[in-house]
């Protein structure tokens, strides 16, 4: 009779024993003691806890360093530098979830069945391109276009400048490469070098370009005249040098206060007469509006030969 009540003594304290765990470990969110996220312990652990020690984990684990080699230069970095990241938060509420569906036998066999909770981690590309823009801007050359430089009226001809082939960094093939990388091929010790190449960056135009361009044929042509000497002289000399070899590509609106802005007399501009409400007035620039007319006659004679060859959008008056 002894041995019996005894018997029943210990089943209601295995029993209270049981309610009690299931009370602290269910009502409290811990997490099942047992349970691993990627190889690491996190049983009795609150979910916040368990975040924390895998990523501490998880980067000691995968910190085999990444090499960048870049011409001559290398540059290392960690994994985690480059992007790689994991779901630490959602594997530990995806344990702390464990053992807690259907009733009590339900879920003492869910806890005995899944004790791994698998981690999933991927590269993410916006990391890494944060991380290497100082580079691609450190070896970033742009090319340099050939121009019009001027027209020369003696030899009835254009000559331009000299274009220079640019360099960029093939960002997009390293990114490429570091996406291949595994989680095995990070848990090594020894480093991992991705090699970044430099391509060319062509110019556009090239003196090849220009050369294949019918520069030469004069579409139309207009012609004023003014007096040599003085600040209106020194002004349209000014202004006519400005616009000399200027290139206006198919479509583009050109427009001649854009292009100019504003007239200082930082820019070379001299006071000089100028048409104010129908008055002559002395101020910066004064004497550019000829230029601009004879622009606009050369324009006009080009589209009555072939209309609307350049389309005016917008005149104004002199004053």
């Amino acid at each position: 009779r002894r041995s019996g009540q005894l018997l029943l003594i210990v089943v209601i304290f295995i029993f209270l024993v049981v309610l009690a765990y299931e009370w602290l470990i269910a009502g409290g969110r811990f997490i099942w003691f047992g349970v691993t996220i990627d190889g690491v312990s996190v049983g009795g652990m609150t979910e916040q806890a368990a975040t924390e020690k895998v990523e501490q984990a998880f980067r000691q684990k995968y910190d085999a360093p990444i090499i960048l080699q870049i011409n001559d230069a290398t540059y290392s970095f960690q994994p985690w530098e480059l992007g790689l990241r994991a779901d630490f938060a959602g594997a530990a509420a995806k344990a702390a979830d464990l053992g807690r569906h259907g009733g009590l036998s339900l879920r003492w066999q869910e806890r005995q069945s899944e004790k791994e909770i698998a981690l999933q981690a991927e590269w993410h590309a916006n990391y890494f391109w944060q991380a290497i823009t100082p580079l691609l801007a450190l070896y970033r050359q742009e090319p340099i276009s050939a121009l019009p430089q001027a027209f020369g009226w003696q030899q009835q001809e254009f000559t331009w400048t000299q274009s220079k082939t640019g360099q960029y960094l093939a960002g997009q093939d390293c990114w490429q490469a570091l996406a291949a990388l595994s989680l095995q091929d990070l848990s090594g010790e020894e480093p991992i070098i991705l090699s970044v190449s430099s391509k060319d960056w062509l110019a556009y135009p090239a003196e090849e370009q220009l050369q294949n361009w019918d520069w030469q044929t004069v579409i139309a042509s207009y012609t004023t005249y003014y007096q040599d000497g003085g600040n209106r002289a020194q002004n349209i000399q000014q202004f006519a040098g400005f616009l000399n070899g200027m290139m206006i590509y198919p479509y583009e609106r050109f427009s001649i206060n854009e292009k100019l802005g504003e007239r200082t007399e930082g820019k070379g501009y001299l006071p000089a007469p100028m048409i104010v409400e129908g008055e002559h007035v002395d101020a910066i620039g004064g004497g550019i509006c000829q230029v601009v007319s004879t622009l606009y006659n050369a324009i006009y004679e080009a589209n009555a030969m072939t209309p609307e060859l350049f389309p005016i959008l917008e005149r104004h008056e002199h004053s």
